[in-house]
């Protein structure tokens, strides 16, 4: 759910401020792991094996503003983006 917003927020979809309430929602739910030691490419990996994933290209459900969401294909959004958006959501667990 942060990846998505981290990829949101990088593809101009999400507001700054959104997504801030979108970290603090899930920080709300309790303490979580640690997970900023992960490896980037694993996930990028793992990820295409999601059930939203078609012939390995993962359809992304991103958010316009928080309770507006959009399904995005994977295929149309950087692959930058998706690492650094994930190396950002893996911090902010931290």
């Amino acid at each position: 759910m942060l990846v998505a917003g981290e990829i949101s927020k990088s593809l101009g979809m999400l507001a700054s401020d959104e997504l801030e309430l979108l970290r603090e929602a899930v920080r709300f739910c309790g303490r979580l792991p640690r997970a900023d030691d992960l490896s980037t490419e694993k996930i990028a990996a793992a990820v295409k094996l999601d059930k939203k994933s078609v012939s390995g290209i993962i359809k992304w459900v991103l958010l316009e503003r928080i309770g507006r969401a959009r399904i995005v294909s994977g295929n149309e959004i950087d692959k930058r983006v998706i690492r650094s958006s994930i190396r950002a959501g893996l911090k902010s667990l931290g």
